[in-house]
């Protein structure tokens, strides 16, 4: 992971592609943290998402990598990855113009 400095208040984050040997039995689990990591990336380097989802996201990229880890279980995957989907739909109701109490940031 690298963070290039933009003088913005948050940095763009750029997790490099990941190379891990993994047993067939967690290859699973290797691509759904994978797929995650990606996710949240894309929402934390977003400029035009309110800073506080983007933090949101750094902090779910946080537990992905105690995930690989091995200092999460891999039990907790399943609820990292809720969080990802619960921050994306607060995301889509604030540019959709809902009423979830986020804002997002004008172009």
């Amino acid at each position: 992971m690298s963070i290039e400095n933009n003088h913005k208040l948050l940095h763009k984050i750029s997790i490099k592609p990941l190379t891990i040997i993994v047993e067939k039995e967690q290859e699973e689990v290797y691509n759904r943290v994978k797929d995650a990591l990606s996710k949240a990336e894309r929402i934390a380097n977003d400029e035009n998402i309110d800073e506080k989802h983007r933090l949101e996201a750094l902090r779910l990229i946080g537990f992905l990598g105690q995930v690989l880890t091995g200092v999460l279980k891999v039990v907790k995957l399943d609820d990292i990855q809720e969080q990802l989907l619960e921050l994306e739909e607060k995301i889509k109701k604030s540019k959709s113009g809902g009423r979830g109490g986020y804002w997002v940031k004008p172009s």
